[in-house]
């Protein structure tokens, strides 16, 4: 489908053969490494820079949602008595490399430290 689109933009004009090129090259790239679900998000994408904002839309949403899920973990992670305090510590340098894997913002000190 896609493929169909591209080649009508190109005979209308708008688009040089050399992009049309590159286009369809990063296509074959970008698709080849989604999975089923993935390539339903940009199946009728134009080109690839619109695929590629779709999937960006996309993951940068469930990003959000998982970074706020592990906010809350280091908000409610407690270190208790009987616990290990460098286990504590390793879980929450853990838990906060995670949280900035998925787009989390950087916390200053006395916000994770309150939290």
């Amino acid at each position: 489908m896609a493929s169909e689109i591209l080649a009508d933009i190109h005979i209308r004009g708008c688009i040089p053969v050399e992009n049309l090129k590159k286009d369809r090259k990063a296509w074959r790239i970008l698709t080849g490494c989604l999975d089923a679900d993935s390539i339903t998000l940009v199946e009728h994408s134009g080109t690839t820079a619109v695929a590629w904002a779709r999937l960006y839309n996309y993951f940068s949403t469930a990003s959000s949602r998982e970074s706020g899920a592990i906010f809350r973990q280091i908000s409610t992670y407690e270190c208790s008595e009987d616990m290990d305090v460098d286990q504590w510590l390793t879980d929450m340098r853990n838990l906060y490399s995670r949280y900035k894997a998925h787009g989390g913002t950087n916390m200053s000190d006395p916000l994770f430290a309150d939290n």
